[in-house]
């Protein structure tokens, strides 16, 4: 599934407490967004935050300079949300232990022209299909409620 610009999602994924500067499974929700199964991965902090994503796509978020990846470990595959700056020396061992599949940063996508036509406030998320391909997404939250507008989804790797 990829997220459709123009298209408006009910979304909330809230933060979840309890990271320990390494990798923890905290605060997953399974959801629907336009018709598909999704996992909603929540960003902690000081956390890797990870899903085994059980052949479903994971969107997690807010992104403001964090990484969002895709490895195997121990025979599954899992998809994170890695805290930055105070889990980047975890997350290297991490990566050492296990065989990455892919990482970005759905922040460093971020398109000018979104920034310039901003009316509400911005939400980035990062998007990881059931195919390992990856996304960032750049929505505009409205004045109340958890409706975001897509505005832009980039894809990236």
């Amino acid at each position: 599934m990829m997220l459709k610009e123009g298209s408006t999602i009910d979304v909330s994924i809230p933060a979840a407490a309890g990271g320990a500067g390494n990798e923890c499974k905290l605060g997953v929700k399974e959801s629907k967004l336009q018709g598909e199964p999704v996992l909603l991965l929540p960003w902690v902090g000081n956390g890797i935050n990870y899903t085994e994503s059980e052949g479903k796509d994971v969107l997690s978020g807010p992104f403001t300079g964090c990484i969002m990846a895709v490895y195997k470990r121990s025979g599954s595959r899992r998809v994170c949300h890695v805290a930055t700056p105070e889990c980047k020396d975890a997350w290297a061992k991490v990566k050492a232990e296990t065989q990455l599949v892919k990482e970005f940063k759905p922040s460093d996508h971020l398109p000018d022209a979104i920034t310039k036509s901003l009316k509400g406030g911005l939400v980035i998320y990062g998007h990881v299909t059931s195919d390992d391909k990856c996304y960032a997404v750049f929505g505009e939250r409205g004045k109340s409620g958890t409706a975001v507008k897509i505005l832009r989804t980039v894809r990236v790797n």
